[in-house]
């Protein structure tokens, strides 16, 4: 691990301090992963090396390391993790050299089962948030695979949009397809859903490569609960719900006309169509 490596490792010990001194939060951390937030004096460092002082500043001028922090009067202040590894380093009979090799390897091992724990709680609170929100909204949903959740949300004008959410190792993916390529005007189209990602909460329109719209979000997984789940999926179904119907007539007013046409000819029902009858109604149009 190098100095900067190490700067980032201890300030994630300053975050993570107060979950890991709650029990059973981490049930694979081990327990020592603690100590890496107690912090000792020049001299106290030293004595636990049972070197001299000036000893140990200069092993920090020559490997930087260990490497301490600065307390507000600007006196060293060395992590009791560091001072440990480098302690044990040396009484295997290491050279100081090979010591400070040895206790950067041990920390940098400890720093990647932190992390790795930190990412599966994460990964299981956002998925008993996912879980819990759905159950309390009554929402209709199934779960393919572990993780991911497909959601179906009911509207007034787009009758369904079908909304994943999938919880990644440090986010969760939100994506639900809005419709189909635009026939006509594209332009027009795509400015008008552009227009409305300014106004936006969590999720925004966005095309794929062949021209097809989906509102998509990204959001921390820390940042998931019941209440988030919900707030985002209101926004899913709000955004789709309210701008289908000016979409489709933007995108599809040509077709629409047709099959009204059709259904009209064939005595079909016009009845999820009403929404365009200002345009699409030739009846309408004449008396106008």
């Amino acid at each position: 691990m190098d100095a900067t490596s190490h700067t980032l490792c201890t300030d994630f010990w300053l975050v993570t301090r107060a979950i890991l001194n709650v029990p059973g939060v981490f049930r694979n951390v081990p327990g020592h992963l603690s100590d890496q937030v107690r912090y000792l004096k020049t001299s106290e460092a030293a004595a636990l090396l049972n070197v001299s002082p000036n000893t140990l500043r200069a092993w920090e001028r020559r490997f930087g390391f260990p490497k301490p922090q600065r307390s507000p009067g600007k006196h060293r202040l060395f992590t009791h993790g560091e001072i440990a590894a480098l302690r044990d380093a040396l009484q295997e009979g290491l050279s100081i050299s090979s010591a400070v090799s040895r206790a950067r390897e041990g920390l940098a091992a400890d720093a990647n089962s932190l992390v790795g724990a930190l990412v599966s709680y994460e990964g299981e609170r956002a998925d008993a948030a996912i879980e819990a929100a759905l159950k309390e909204l009554d929402l209709p949903s199934e779960q393919p695979s572990p993780g991911a959740y497909l959601v179906k949300l009911a509207g007034e004008h787009k009758l369904a949009t079908m909304t994943w959410l999938i919880a990644g190792r440090h986010s969760l993916h939100v994506e639900a397809f809005f419709c189909r390529r635009p026939d006509e005007n594209h332009a027009q189209f795509y400015r008008f859903l552009l227009e409305r990602n300014g106004r936006t909460y969590g999720v925004h329109f966005a095309v794929d490569q062949v021209g097809d719209v989906y509102l998509v979000g990204r959001l921390p997984l820390a940042a998931i609960s019941p209440a988030e789940v919900d707030r985002i999926l209101g926004c899913v179904l709000s955004y789709a719900d309210e701008n289908f119907d000016a979409a489709l007539e933007l995108g599809f007013a040509s077709a629409i006309r047709r099959e009204w046409a059709w259904r009209a000819k064939n005595g079909e029902s016009l009845a999820n169509l009403q929404a365009f009858a200002r345009f699409a109604d030739p009846d309408l149009n004449s008396e106008q």
